[in-house]
């Protein structure tokens, strides 16, 4: 057989695209597989993930997964249950690994080894099974080969009709011809898992978009998930770096049609434009299509009522209210609240460092107010490439999701970020990259 013919060629070798070249390997060991990497190494962003920990799934039971799905959700019952987050727990134990559960959130590490010891794994084990892995090589698209001649082909402008061709794509006659530089491959199935538009640095460059667009497939725009929040209000311009644990971050719409979108409990970390930290990373995929159009309310401390704040208050009246209330902030994070009601407030007291026992009620509420329902107005997300992951990709309604395959191309899979489908922190986007990546692996033919 010709060097460069494939049965199998995988674009991408991130954890979807790897698992695709694995599962179908092993599923038809007589298959020729190749995997073509743009990257020096493959596994480069699952390398850094968690920390590079590697939070590769989440312990919760399979059926709660769904539920942590931001967009096109049931798009997934077919690869989730196919592939569950034990399966991938399995796996990894295959591969050498073992694994702890992070009690608070059941996020699932990799134990005592680094997330680039995974991809390293994930290498030896395709080169174990002989799948071709190229690195370096940037594929600039694709093309669909066929008998042009057949007279049961529909063609439009010179283009072949895929929606309304008759032809049996099942008659084998057909293949893919992929370029890369000077190089061409030829295959007659093809996986495309090049990932969205984050960490381009990485690899992922969305240009396999607009590629299929051009091809007449239906692309979501893609938009930044799980990213840092820019926000207009100053207030905390000066602490960078501070984090506060468990507070819960609302967004409500500004037009009031709906009482809240979300609510989010967690931490956060304050930047100097904006929010960061888990609880601002997820609740940015609720208001990432129309960021201007929310408003966030924040809770600073949601195990205290207004009331029991109002009441500890008032039982140390000889002491400032950051000597009430510093055993529950960091100093700066209180020191930047307590400035900020001196400049709300129209009464002159002195909030930094007067006494409760001087203070009105009208100022008690400012604080605890600022405290419990702060408002805070999003005006954008940090740039794509720097947001966790992309929102957006190819329309689900393109791809059949019992098999990840495209409707209209016959042998050609799309797999992991790529799909219009994201999830929140916690191991839920790597179980589907997985999850897509195996169920497209199976389904190979």
């Amino acid at each position: 057989m010709n060097d460069n013919v494939y049965d199998l060629i995988v674009v991408g070798g991130g954890p979807a695209g790897i698992m695709t070249a694995l599962t179908a390997k092993e599923k038809n060991p007589g298959f020729k597989v190749c995997l073509l990497e743009s990257q020096s190494s493959i596994g480069k962003k699952l390398s850094i993930t968690g920390g590079g920990r590697c939070n590769f799934t989440n312990a919760i039971d399979i059926s709660d997964f769904f539920e942590h799905i931001v967009r096109n959700n049931k798009f997934l019952y077919s690869s989730l249950y196919s592939f569950t987050n034990n399966d991938l727990i399995e796996f990894i134990k295959r591969l050498g690994f073992n694994y702890v559960i992070e009690k608070k959130t059941s996020k699932v590490y990799l134990e005592g080894k680094r997330a680039v010891d995974f991809s390293e794994a994930l290498y030896i084990r395709l080169r174990k099974l002989n799948i071709d892995v190229f690195t370096n090589r940037e594929v600039e698209g694709f093309d669909l080969m066929i008998e042009e001649n057949n007279p049961d082909l529909v063609f439009k402008d010179n283009t072949l009709d895929l929606e309304n061709n008759n032809y049996d794509f099942n008659s084998k006659d057909y293949l893919y011809e992929i370029m890369s530089g000077s190089k061409k491959y030829v295959s007659r199935n093809l996986v495309l898992a090049t990932g969205g538009k984050s960490y381009p640095q990485l690899g992922s460059n969305g240009k396999f978009f607009e590629i299929l667009r051009k091809k007449g497939i239906e692309i979501e725009k893609p938009v930044q998930a799980l990213s840092p929040i820019l926000i207009k209000e100053s207030y905390f311009k000066d602490i960078p770096g501070i984090s506060l644990q468990d507070i819960c971050i609302s967004a409500k719409r500004l037009d009031g049609k709906k009482k809240s979108v979300k609510s989010i409990s967690g931490d956060i970390v304050f930047t100097h434009k904006g929010i960061g930290g888990p609880a601002a990373l997820k609740i940015s995929s609720y208001i990432n299509r129309n960021t201007k159009g929310y408003f966030l309310e924040v809770d600073f401390i949601p195990d205290m009522s207004k009331q029991e704040i109002r009441d500890l208050i008032l039982k140390n009246r000889t002491k400032t209210l950051f000597g009430i209330m510093k055993k529950f902030f960091p100093s700066n994070f209180l020191k930047a609240v307590l400035i900020n009601c001196e400049s709300v407030s129209e009464s002159g007291f002195g909030f930094t460092v007067e006494k409760a026992a001087n203070i009105s009620n009208y100022e008690i509420e400012i604080f605890i107010d600022f405290l419990k329902c702060c408002v805070l107005s999003p005006f954008s997300l940090e740039k794509i490439e720097r947001s966790t992951i992309t929102s957006g990709g190819v329309s689900t309604k393109e791809i059949d999701s019992s098999t990840m395959e495209l409707k209209k191309f016959p042998g050609l899979f799309v797999v992991g970020e790529m799909i219009d489908v994201d999830a929140l922190t916690g191991g839920f986007n790597l179980q589907i990259a997985f999850s897509t990546g195996y169920l497209a692996g199976i389904n190979v033919k």
